[in-house]
């Protein structure tokens, strides 16, 4: 039994997003949206909350930057987004992946992991970004020590959420959730369906 590709009938220049987004994915090679990029683009665009599917490996991570970078144009550097990963490589990578797509569009990010010197992370804070990257014990620990200010934050991206869970970090979740207590879109992101109760 052969598995059916899924194949978007529109291609990148043709998605609802900024041309200067456009520009940046087609210079990193997309042609045509992933299948969770193509289904949870306008939803995500409306600021709507929403829980995504998908194995790794499938778009999950453009799937909610495109969005979240679209509606961050040209506007100035608040710490508008979060977005949690389980892991330090994973969040290097999500990092990675973010500036490539905001090439020539003056938007910044922050990467706050473990295993590294948390005065730098917190000399960093002290200049605006638009998105924030991390991992949870080191976001939880700069929160707690007033570094992080996270009620201002609007957007909470939870990827890989089945991992977060799995490795332990169900606690931590609970207080960036209720810290964030003026968001106004939360995704969720992940390989299995939880059956857990999400945030």
């Amino acid at each position: 039994m052969t598995e059916s590709r899924y194949e978007s009938k529109r291609t990148i220049l043709e998605l609802p997003i900024d041309p200067r987004i456009k520009g940046n994915l087609k210079a990193k090679g997309y042609t045509k949206p992933t299948e969770i990029q193509d289904l949870t683009l306008e939803a995500l665009l409306a600021t709507k909350d929403l829980m995504g599917i998908a194995q790794t490996g499938t778009g999950k991570t453009g799937a909610f930057l495109i969005p979240v970078i679209h509606n961050m144009l040209d506007t100035k550097a608040a710490n508008q987004v979060l977005v949690v990963v389980p892991t330090r490589e994973l969040a290097v990578q999500v990092e990675q992946e973010y500036k490539s797509m905001v090439i020539g569009l003056s938007m910044r990010s922050h990467c706050f992991i473990g295993g590294t010197s948390v005065g730098k992370d917190i000399a960093s804070l002290r200049t605006p970004v638009h998105v924030i990257i991390g991992t949870p014990g080191r976001l939880t620990d700069l929160a707690r020590q007033g570094y992080l200010r996270m009620n201002g934050m609007q957007t909470l991206i939870l990827d890989e959420f089945d991992r977060l869970l799995d490795m332990g970090f169900s606690r931590d979740i609970q207080y960036i959730v209720k810290a964030m207590n003026n968001r106004k879109q939360t995704m969720l992101f992940s390989a299995t369906e939880e059956r857990n109760n999400l945030p």
